[in-house]
């Protein structure tokens, strides 16, 4: 009977063994998805946290250049203020792609579409149709669409 007894010792140390390894495995496990899931938080919140960044240095801008966020055609014409505001909306337009690249949101490429549409009449002339294959496919799709729209156009 001692050796009878002994087995079956041996056997529910085993079995204990073996869940124990089991439940190692399952730990390790959600320990590893618990860090994942942090990890992917974390890098959207960075993400917004740069386009946020981003879209505040372009109204920052805006704000001390009124004159180029709100363009007057006939003041844009004048060369000087021309470059200045090329410049100004190829900085934009930069800015909204990384916007769009770190906020994949319909209401970010609603308001991107809104502050492009400011600036159909440049985005359809020659000057800036030259330029176009420099912007990602996000930002052209948008600017053509800008430009197909009946209500930008004056």
């Amino acid at each position: 009977m001692n050796d009878f007894g002994a087995l079956k010792i041996l056997e529910l140390a085993a079995i204990i063994e073996g869940f124990a390894a089991a439940l190692t495995a399952i730990l390790a496990f959600v320990g590893i998805a618990m860090v994942y899931v942090q990890i992917r938080g974390q890098r959207a919140i960075q993400r917004e946290a740069t386009a946020m960044s981003l879209f505040r240095e372009y109204l920052k801008e805006a704000l001390e250049r009124p004159d180029l966020h709100n363009p007057d055609p006939d003041q844009i014409k004048q060369r000087r203020s021309s470059i200045q505001y090329e410049l100004f909306v190829a900085n934009m337009l930069w800015s909204f792609d990384a916007v769009l690249q770190n906020m994949r949101s319909r209401d970010w490429r609603d308001v991107v579409r809104d502050e492009v549409a400011r600036h159909a009449e440049y985005l359809r002339s020659a000057e800036f149709q030259k330029q176009r294959r420099y912007y990602a496919p996000e930002i052209t799709e948008i600017i053509d669409a800008v430009c197909a729209d009946k209500r930008t156009q004056g």
